[in-house]
Protein backbone atom coordinates (compact mmCIF):
# COMPACT_ATOMS: atom_id res chain seq x y z
CA UNK A 1 0.00 0.00 0.00
CA UNK A 2 1.71 3.27 -0.81
CA UNK A 3 1.65 6.02 1.28
CA UNK A 4 1.10 9.58 0.21
CA UNK A 5 3.75 12.70 0.43
CA UNK A 6 4.77 13.64 3.79
CA UNK A 7 3.77 16.93 3.99
CA UNK A 8 6.59 19.46 5.73
CA UNK A 9 5.64 20.80 9.43
CA UNK A 10 4.81 24.47 9.55
CA UNK A 11 7.18 25.46 12.32
CA UNK A 12 5.90 28.67 12.77
CA UNK A 13 2.40 27.55 13.44
CA UNK A 14 3.43 25.67 15.80
CA UNK A 15 5.46 28.31 17.70
CA UNK A 16 2.20 29.78 17.67
CA UNK A 17 0.15 27.70 19.28
CA UNK A 18 2.97 26.66 22.11
CA UNK A 19 2.52 30.35 22.81
CA UNK A 20 -1.15 30.54 22.86
CA UNK A 21 -1.69 27.60 25.03
CA UNK A 22 1.44 28.97 27.57
CA UNK A 23 0.49 32.12 28.34
CA UNK A 24 0.92 33.23 32.08
CA UNK A 25 -2.80 32.73 33.91
CA UNK A 26 -1.06 34.68 36.82
CA UNK A 27 0.27 37.28 34.86
CA UNK A 28 -3.25 38.07 33.19
CA UNK A 29 -4.52 37.62 36.78
CA UNK A 30 -2.03 39.96 37.99
CA UNK A 31 -2.95 42.34 34.49
CA UNK A 32 -6.52 42.30 35.75
CA UNK A 33 -5.65 43.30 39.75
CA UNK A 34 -3.61 45.71 38.64
CA UNK A 35 -6.43 47.22 36.51
CA UNK A 36 -8.96 46.97 39.68
CA UNK A 37 -6.61 48.45 42.04
CA UNK A 38 -7.38 51.82 40.74
CA UNK A 39 -10.49 51.92 42.82
CA UNK A 40 -7.84 52.64 45.84
CA UNK A 41 -7.44 56.45 44.11
CA UNK A 42 -11.05 57.11 44.68
CA UNK A 43 -11.56 54.72 47.82
CA UNK A 44 -8.40 54.88 49.71
CA UNK A 45 -9.44 52.11 52.61
CA UNK A 46 -9.02 49.48 49.86
CA UNK A 47 -5.33 50.71 49.54
CA UNK A 48 -5.31 46.87 50.23
CA UNK A 49 -6.12 45.85 46.44
CA UNK A 50 -2.76 47.69 44.86
CA UNK A 51 -0.64 45.28 47.63
CA UNK A 52 -2.37 42.02 46.60
CA UNK A 53 -1.87 43.51 42.98
CA UNK A 54 2.12 44.27 43.38
CA UNK A 55 2.90 40.68 45.30
CA UNK A 56 0.62 38.87 42.13
CA UNK A 57 2.55 40.74 39.71
CA UNK A 58 5.83 39.83 41.45
CA UNK A 59 4.90 36.33 41.30
CA UNK A 60 4.22 36.42 37.75
CA UNK A 61 6.87 37.64 36.93
CA UNK A 62 9.29 35.08 38.77
CA UNK A 63 7.06 32.56 37.39
CA UNK A 64 7.41 33.46 33.59
CA UNK A 65 11.10 34.27 34.33
CA UNK A 66 11.91 30.60 35.64
CA UNK A 67 9.76 28.75 32.53
CA UNK A 68 11.54 30.93 29.92
CA UNK A 69 10.20 30.70 26.51
CA UNK A 70 7.43 28.34 27.08
CA UNK A 71 5.87 30.59 29.06
CA UNK A 72 4.41 34.22 27.78
CA UNK A 73 3.01 37.06 30.08
CA UNK A 74 5.80 39.23 31.08
CA UNK A 75 4.52 42.25 29.66
CA UNK A 76 0.81 41.63 31.03
CA UNK A 77 2.64 41.17 34.78
CA UNK A 78 4.82 44.36 34.20
CA UNK A 79 1.44 46.55 33.23
CA UNK A 80 -0.52 44.93 36.22
CA UNK A 81 2.89 45.62 38.19
CA UNK A 82 2.90 49.37 37.22
CA UNK A 83 -0.45 49.98 37.57
CA UNK A 84 -0.58 48.41 41.38
CA UNK A 85 2.22 50.30 42.01
CA UNK A 86 0.75 54.07 40.58
CA UNK A 87 -2.30 53.30 42.52
CA UNK A 88 -0.76 52.62 45.83
CA UNK A 89 1.06 55.54 45.83
CA UNK A 90 -1.82 57.76 44.62
CA UNK A 91 -3.35 56.68 48.50
CA UNK A 92 -0.86 58.49 50.62
CA UNK A 93 -0.13 61.22 47.86
CA UNK A 94 -3.42 61.86 48.06
CA UNK A 95 -3.89 61.93 51.95
CA UNK A 96 -1.17 63.97 52.29
CA UNK A 97 -2.51 67.01 49.65
CA UNK A 98 -5.98 66.70 51.86
CA UNK A 99 -4.43 67.20 54.71
CA UNK A 100 -2.45 69.98 53.51
CA UNK A 101 -5.53 71.50 51.63
CA UNK A 102 -7.58 71.26 55.29
CA UNK A 103 -5.14 72.74 57.39
CA UNK A 104 -4.08 75.60 55.03
CA UNK A 105 -7.92 76.48 54.82
CA UNK A 106 -8.55 75.87 58.70
CA UNK A 107 -5.31 78.02 59.98
CA UNK A 108 -6.78 81.88 58.79
CA UNK A 109 -10.21 81.15 60.71
CA UNK A 110 -8.10 79.95 64.04
CA UNK A 111 -5.78 82.69 63.55
CA UNK A 112 -9.00 85.08 62.90
CA UNK A 113 -9.83 84.04 66.20
CA UNK A 114 -6.53 84.72 67.96
CA UNK A 115 -6.19 88.07 66.48
CA UNK A 116 -10.55 89.16 67.10
CA UNK A 117 -9.72 88.74 70.91
CA UNK A 118 -6.42 90.68 70.58
CA UNK A 119 -7.88 93.64 69.34
CA UNK A 120 -10.61 93.21 72.10
CA UNK A 121 -13.40 91.80 70.49
CA UNK A 122 -14.81 88.81 71.82
CA UNK A 123 -18.41 89.21 69.69
CA UNK A 124 -15.92 88.46 66.37
CA UNK A 125 -14.48 85.67 68.02
CA UNK A 126 -17.58 84.18 69.22
CA UNK A 127 -19.12 84.58 65.75
CA UNK A 128 -16.41 81.87 64.29
CA UNK A 129 -18.10 79.12 66.08
CA UNK A 130 -20.76 79.61 64.31
CA UNK A 131 -21.45 78.91 60.69
CA UNK A 132 -20.69 81.70 58.14
CA UNK A 133 -24.83 81.45 57.04
CA UNK A 134 -25.27 82.11 61.08
CA UNK A 135 -23.58 84.86 61.69
CA UNK A 136 -24.58 88.57 61.89
CA UNK A 137 -24.81 89.88 58.31
CA UNK A 138 -24.25 93.82 59.46
CA UNK A 139 -23.45 95.58 62.29
CA UNK A 140 -25.91 96.33 65.00
CA UNK A 141 -25.86 96.87 68.74
CA UNK A 142 -24.98 94.02 70.60
CA UNK A 143 -28.15 94.68 72.63
CA UNK A 144 -30.53 94.97 69.56
CA UNK A 145 -28.64 91.45 68.16
CA UNK A 146 -29.38 89.74 71.20
CA UNK A 147 -32.43 91.21 72.23
CA UNK A 148 -34.68 88.34 70.21
CA UNK A 149 -32.37 85.69 70.91
CA UNK A 150 -32.10 84.70 74.14
CA UNK A 151 -30.50 81.56 73.53
CA UNK A 152 -27.44 83.09 71.30
CA UNK A 153 -27.23 85.70 73.75
CA UNK A 154 -26.64 82.80 76.63
CA UNK A 155 -24.08 81.55 74.46
CA UNK A 156 -22.14 84.34 74.16
CA UNK A 157 -22.07 85.11 77.81
CA UNK A 158 -20.76 81.58 78.15
CA UNK A 159 -18.11 82.43 75.85
CA UNK A 160 -17.07 85.61 77.75
CA UNK A 161 -16.80 83.41 81.07
CA UNK A 162 -14.42 80.93 79.84
CA UNK A 163 -11.04 81.52 81.97
CA UNK A 164 -9.51 81.16 78.34
CA UNK A 165 -11.43 83.83 76.70
CA UNK A 166 -10.48 86.12 79.82
CA UNK A 167 -7.01 85.15 79.59
CA UNK A 168 -6.95 86.70 76.08
CA UNK A 169 -8.66 89.42 76.01
CA UNK A 170 -6.33 90.31 79.43
CA UNK A 171 -3.74 90.37 77.52
CA UNK A 172 -4.40 91.70 74.22
CA UNK A 173 -1.21 92.85 72.30
CA UNK A 174 1.04 91.22 74.72
CA UNK A 175 -0.28 87.29 73.42
CA UNK A 176 1.68 85.86 70.54
CA UNK A 177 -0.07 83.12 69.53
CA UNK A 178 2.10 80.64 66.93
CA UNK A 179 0.61 77.44 65.20
CA UNK A 180 2.39 74.60 67.11
CA UNK A 181 1.14 71.00 66.06
CA UNK A 182 -1.75 69.68 63.70
CA UNK A 183 -2.82 66.95 66.45
CA UNK A 184 -5.50 65.63 63.67
CA UNK A 185 -7.14 65.72 60.17
CA UNK A 186 -10.66 63.87 59.03
CA UNK A 187 -12.52 63.54 56.36
CA UNK A 188 -15.69 62.35 55.87
CA UNK A 189 -18.94 62.72 53.19
CA UNK A 190 -21.28 65.35 55.43
CA UNK A 191 -17.78 67.00 57.31
CA UNK A 192 -14.13 67.51 57.90
CA UNK A 193 -12.32 68.52 60.94
CA UNK A 194 -9.15 69.60 61.78
CA UNK A 195 -7.38 70.08 65.26
CA UNK A 196 -4.50 72.35 65.55
CA UNK A 197 -2.37 73.27 68.89
CA UNK A 198 -1.17 76.97 69.13
CA UNK A 199 1.58 77.88 71.13
CA UNK A 200 1.17 81.40 73.03
CA UNK A 201 3.34 82.96 74.36
CA UNK A 202 3.16 86.30 76.85
CA UNK A 203 5.32 88.17 79.60
CA UNK A 204 5.22 88.87 83.07
CA UNK A 205 6.72 90.02 85.65
CA UNK A 206 8.41 87.14 85.93
CA UNK A 207 9.72 86.71 82.36
CA UNK A 208 8.39 85.30 79.19
CA UNK A 209 5.51 82.01 79.86
CA UNK A 210 3.91 79.84 77.66
CA UNK A 211 0.78 77.19 77.13
CA UNK A 212 -0.93 75.63 74.71
CA UNK A 213 -4.41 75.77 73.37
CA UNK A 214 -6.11 73.59 71.44
CA UNK A 215 -8.68 74.08 68.72
CA UNK A 216 -10.74 71.85 66.87
CA UNK A 217 -12.03 73.23 63.45
CA UNK A 218 -14.92 71.68 61.23
CA UNK A 219 -15.61 72.01 57.68
CA UNK A 220 -19.03 71.94 56.14
CA UNK A 221 -20.03 71.77 52.39
CA UNK A 222 -22.60 74.40 51.55
CA UNK A 223 -25.62 72.47 49.86
CA UNK A 224 -26.53 75.70 47.89
CA UNK A 225 -22.89 76.82 46.86
CA UNK A 226 -21.01 74.08 47.41
CA UNK A 227 -18.52 75.66 49.19
CA UNK A 228 -16.76 75.13 52.42
CA UNK A 229 -17.65 76.65 55.41
CA UNK A 230 -15.90 76.47 58.36
CA UNK A 231 -16.31 77.33 62.38
CA UNK A 232 -14.47 76.76 65.48
CA UNK A 233 -16.10 73.63 67.81
CA UNK A 234 -14.11 74.23 70.25
CA UNK A 235 -10.94 75.57 72.59
CA UNK A 236 -9.23 73.95 74.93
CA UNK A 237 -6.45 75.59 77.24
CA UNK A 238 -4.07 74.34 79.84
CA UNK A 239 -3.18 71.18 77.32
CA UNK A 240 -0.12 68.83 76.67
CA UNK A 241 0.31 67.88 73.36
CA UNK A 242 2.08 65.05 72.64
CA UNK A 243 4.60 66.49 70.43
CA UNK A 244 5.65 69.08 73.03
CA UNK A 245 8.89 68.15 74.99
CA UNK A 246 8.04 66.63 78.91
Amino acid sequence: MSQGREVPRDESVDSDLIAYRAVSGVAIASLLLGTLSLVAVFAPTLWVVPVLGILLSWIALARVAAAGSMVVGRTAALLGLALSIASLTAVPAQLLSTRWWLVAEAQPIAEQWFEALRQGDPFQAHELSLLPTQRMQMKVPLAQYYGGRPEAKEAFKTFLSQPLTGTLLALKDGAKARLYDTEKVETGSDADMVQLVYAVTYEDGEGKKSFFVRMTLERIVNPDTGHGMWRILSTDAGIHPASAPK
